[in-house]
């Protein structure tokens, strides 16, 4: 009768535990449903590592799009930021996704604006965007490590016989037996087979453990994708029915994946019989044998696995950007055709934006001084130019332009390979006349931040002007900023002029940020010593010496 009490106790804490974790796990997803319905429009709240945006990043890596900017380019915009600002995303395929798409601009007004439907679509239907957010959610991240790392890895595992863990097998199960015979042996022989299992079992799984996690992933999202069939959203009907055949493909997949995968180790997990499960995988190496079965049919679906990853990423890239559009103050759909034209625009990483507009219908030269907007201006034009051909969706009120080769010159640093600051420069704003000159049939807008300002004034002013003037004259248009007010003049029949201007008033300097026609005329440089608090005799001498070289065009000792 004791037996029989013990028995009912233990049991009826078993299936309390169980129901527990049932309800727990309810709760959690109830919770998380709840938060990300409460997180359209709002910012992103993701904290990153350095890991996490490097790994994000191996996937444009792999296999770079045709029209993608290049990385100077993508550095200059500081990319990795923007990309966070965007980023809603809930799982790693769209993570990977939006920073490819990104990266890579597309030269098809056509591809442009169906993105841009499906991603209006979604802005319009919060519900149905908080309800695929937390579809990903369920799928989740694989942290720590690179998805296409793993994958990449799988050519390098080399096939294994697995008698071994067939004979852990074999002695557990027959251990088991032995108990109901004879007794001590038995206790004796499953005791010392446990301990050699679990030891085994770790010295194995470790060798596999990344590529198990993986198969863990790819289990997640092939079956989650098999509940997207039962969805009924049209502007997404071609995706959905692409997704189901790719799932039905890698079907055999997940029949086996159940041997090897750990449910316990899954976001929200609590299952008793899930965690028992995972005891029985390390007793019986079930995961070991079916690991290296299910190694070759990996390898040979590569294609398909990847085809639905991409495939369920470019979905949630939709939803991130209706989140976005959702929280931006102001945004509008770009129009292609014509010059470029912007009406109010913004930088998406400024907090209370000034707005500034420009119609370039020839290169512009952007001229004032230090701090004043001008590197601002040009990642503003350059972000919303990309932002038009990646996402259809720009930062300002009003928006046409053309399908654009991006590239730019911007923020450059002497490099690792030992070249000069100038000999990066160099470098950098060739590989923009080199396209040009291979490309004449595409469309190239570029951005450069004072050009060649690591060489001395004379040949910095000659070398500028006639580069700038080539890059003009090979059909490129061109957003420069420059210091040198004999730019404004020396190219004035290829070049508008533009300047951005700021006031001394009260010992203080006053920015005002706004873009103004025409060449800057203040000269405040010289004043700022005295607002910094350098002696009069300095302040006084230097004016005096600035006004002797603008007379006479010469500098007296």
């Amino acid at each position: 009768m004791e037996y029989v009490t013990i028995v009912v106790v233990l049991l009826a804490l078993f299936i309390g535990f169980m129901l527990k974790g049932w309800f727990d796990e309810k709760r959690f997803f109830k919770r998380i449903a709840s938060k990300l319905s409460d997180e359209f429009g709002k910012n992103p709240t993701r904290q990153y590592n350095v890991d996490d945006i490097a790994n994000i990043k191996k996937h444009f890596y792999r296999d770079p799009g045709a029209t993608c900017i290049d990385d100077i380019t993508a550095d200059d915009l500081s990319l990795d930021d923007v990309y966070k600002r965007l980023n809603y995303s809930q799982s790693t395929m769209g993570d990977t996704m939006l920073y490819k798409v990104l990266r890579e601009p597309l030269l098809s007004e056509e591809e442009i604006k169906d993105r841009g439907k499906k991603i209006d679509w979604f802005h319009k239907n919060p519900d149905e965007t908080s309800s695929l957010r937390f579809f990903f959610f369920r799928i989740g991240r694989m942290n720590k490590v690179s998805f296409f790392d793993c994958i990449d890895y799988f050519d390098t595992i080399q096939e294994k016989s697995c008698i071994k863990d067939y004979l852990c097998f074999i002695f557990t199960a027959v251990s088991i037996a032995l108990i109901f015979f004879v007794p001590p042996l038995g206790i004796l022989l499953l005791v010392s087979t446990f301990a050699y299992n679990i030891v085994s079992y770790y010295s194995a799984r470790g060798t596999i453990e990344p590529y198990v996690l993986t198969f863990t992933f790819i289990n997640k999202f092939i079956k989650s994708a098999a509940l997207l069939k039962g969805r009924k959203i049209d502007i997404i009907s071609k995706e959905l029915s692409s997704i189901d055949d790719y799932v039905t493909k890698l079907k055999p997949f997940t029949k086996r994946a159940g041997r090897i995968v750990s449910k316990s180790s899954q976001v929200g997990a609590g299952n008793p019989f899930e965690i028992l499960a995972d005891y029985g995988k390390m007793l019986f190496h079930i995961d070991i044998i079916n690991f290296y079965k299910m190694l070759s049919f990996v390898k040979e679906n590569m294609e398909l696995i990847e085809g639905l990853y991409n495939k369920l990423g470019m979905v949630e890239v939709y939803l991130d950007i209706a989140m976005y559009r959702a929280s931006a103050d102001v945004f509008a759909t770009p129009e292609f055709g014509g010059s470029l034209s912007l009406v109010n625009a913004y930088h998406p990483l400024i907090k209370d934006p000034v707005k500034n507009s420009v119609d370039s219908k020839r290169s512009v030269l952007l001229t004032g001084s230090n701090a004043s907007g001008k590197s601002t201006f040009l990642k503003t034009v350059a972000i919303n130019i990309l932002f038009a051909q990646t996402i259809d969706t720009v930062l300002c009120d009003n928006y046409t332009g053309d399908l654009y080769s991006l590239f730019s010159s911007m923020s450059l640093r002497d490099n690792l390979e030992g070249d000069s600051y100038f000999m990066v420069e160099i470098k950098a704003v060739k590989r923009i006349l080199d396209f040009a000159i291979a490309n004449p049939d595409k469309k190239t807008v570029c951005f450069v931040d004072e050009v060649l300002r690591g060489t001395n004034t004379v040949e910095r002013i000659s070398a500028s002007t006639e580069i700038l003037r080539h890059v003009s004259d090979l059909g490129v248009l061109c957003f420069a900023a420059t210091h040198d007010g004999e730019l404004t003049f020396l190219l004035e029949d290829c070049f508008d002029n533009y300047h951005f201007e700021e006031e001394i008033l009260d010992n203080d300097v006053l920015f005002n940020y706004k873009l103004n026609p025409g060449r800057a005329t203040s000269r405040n440089a010289i004043k700022l010593l005295s607002v910094m608090g350098f002696e009069d005799s300095i302040v006084n001498n230097a004016s005096k010496r600035a006004e002797a070289f603008l007379e006479k065009g010469l500098w007296e000792a």
